[in-house]
């Protein structure tokens, strides 16, 4: 997996917002954001884009970085 660039708020309560993702050379605005679920890799947070398009963006604490998750795996909503 290769990183990606994100902006992201964190609270006091731990919670993580997403504003914006990079991803294949184009900068996209967090619409508004869905489930999100803990797993083996990572925290995973559904966000919809411009369009209503939809990507599962993936942070990894232990390595403070971010990927693009995999819609099709399967998940236990938090």
């Amino acid at each position: 997996m290769v990183p990606i660039q994100v902006t992201a708020l964190f609270n006091a309560n731990g919670e993580i917002r997403p504003e914006n993702f990079h991803w294949q050379g184009i900068n996209y605005p967090v619409v508004s954001t869905g489930r999100h679920w803990y797993d083996d890799r990572g925290y995973h947070i559904l966000v919809m884009a411009p369009g209503e398009q939809v990507y599962e963006l993936l942070f990894v604490p232990t390595e403070m970085l971010w990927y693009m998750g995999n819609l099709a795996k399967s998940r236990n909503t938090v």
